[in-house]
């Protein structure tokens, strides 16, 4: 399973506002749900990707190990 921009529904919960309760109902749902894939009787690959790590909640960076970092590419390696 691929997440693409998964700080769109898996920010940092202290970091939501009152209106934003749906959002805090979503991710509470996705962390329900990795907890049960890990426990089934088949393996399930989950990759999420973000261009904003800081403001993921922590309960699911957790669920989420390990994490690979990718660096963007300097001017030779974009222009190689």
């Amino acid at each position: 399973v691929f997440v693409d921009e998964v700080h769109a529904i898996a920010a940092d919960r202290q970091l939501l506002s009152a209106p934003d309760k749906g959002s805090y109902g979503t991710l509470t749902e996705l962390l329900a749900q990795m907890d049960g894939i890990s426990t089934g009787p088949q393996q399930v690959l989950v990759i999420a990707a973000t261009n904003q790590p800081t403001i993921l909640d922590p309960a699911f960076l957790r669920r989420m190990e390990p994490h690979v970092h990718v660096r963007l590419p300097n001017i030779f390696e974009r222009c190689g």
